[in-house]
């Protein structure tokens, strides 16, 4: 139609970008449900034993349900986990901050680094045993065991320490992707009232830290924005954050990525700049009351 004007290349290109967000987050997602799911169907275990696995550990430490259990009893004790795994989830957030804030980075990232390799060493590899033994898989132990030691270290190398060893990209979002479905897998274990209690409160609380004033995630950023630098934390990346433009224009998902954390860098620096141009003149501003 005569009527009807094409977009204009800028609004295009951030529709392409929005999009291709949109699909970059979705997809990982997706791809740790779709695996959770498999593992939960083919080493589903029923009746009492589907949680012994996960007996003494930090979810299950005031209460151990019992099927005998009344529905009031399980809720409480339900609750009382719930409490408890969020009071240790937000100690350790504190300790991460007052770490970061001490500059004791190197810290954060040795005990992120020893956590990632239980999660492939011994987490990992115990599903890897059921999922073979489920499989019938012709393995031997000693195969199993080089294969797990290298996967393990090649993990956190690259997930925790990708500054030192580098990688390409979706080598690192696939092991991003492994420790999701491990840490999901291993929430299915959880006793069913402690499942959807601790579900409810880590939202509540996600929210509160987030969003309250004082909150620990809220705090953390706001100290990682004024000193300028990233947080020690699993972030998938969901694409480099430079990427070659289309065209001359830079109108790609990479090149309105980058425009804007350029756009964003030069307001940090002008706002230093302005900061400490008035603590310069603030000596001289009586000088200039005077005069």
């Amino acid at each position: 139609m005569r009527g009807q004007r094409p977009l204009p290349p800028e609004e295009t290109s951030v529709l392409d970008a929005v999009g291709g967000e949109i699909v970059a987050i979705v997809s990982p997602v997706s791809i740790c449900m779709m695996c959770c799911v498999f593992l939960v169907r083919l080493l589903r275990v029923d009746g009492e034993d589907a949680t012994q696995n996960v007996r003494g550990g930090i979810a299950s430490a005031a209460y151990q349900e019992e099927s005998s259990d009344s529905t009031a009893v399980r809720a409480g004790g339900a609750v009382l986990n719930s409490v408890i795994f969020v009071l240790f989830i937000t100690c350790a957030t504190f300790g991460i901050f007052f770490l970061f804030k001490h500059n004791c980075t190197r810290l954060i990232w040795g005990y992120m680094g020893f956590s990632g390799l239980l999660i492939f060493g011994v987490l990992g590899a115990a599903i890897g045993m059921e999922t073979c033994q489920a499989l019938d898989a012709p393995l031997d132990i000693v195969t199993f065991a080089v294969w797990t030691y290298n996967f393990s270290v090649v993990g956190v190398a690259v997930t925790f320490f990708g500054k030192t060893f580098a990688a390409p990209l979706v080598v690192k979002q696939g092991f991003l992707i492994f420790i999701g479905v491990v840490v999901a897998f291993y929430f299915t274990r959880i006793p069913e009232w402690t499942t959807w209690t601790l579900l409810v409160a880590m939202a509540v609380y996600d929210v509160v830290a987030v969003l309250a004033p004082g909150g620990p995630l809220r705090v953390l950023v706001e100290l990682a924005q004024e000193r300028d630098e990233a947080i020690p934390a699993l972030v998938y990346e969901a694409a480099p954050a430079a990427r070659g433009a289309r065209g001359n224009g830079g109108g790609g998902a990479g090149g309105v990525l980058e425009s804007r954390g350029g756009a964003a860098g030069r307001r940090r620096r002008r706002r230093r700049e302005s900061s400490a141009l008035g603590a310069l003149r603030e000596p001289y501003s009586d000088y200039g009351t005077i005069l």
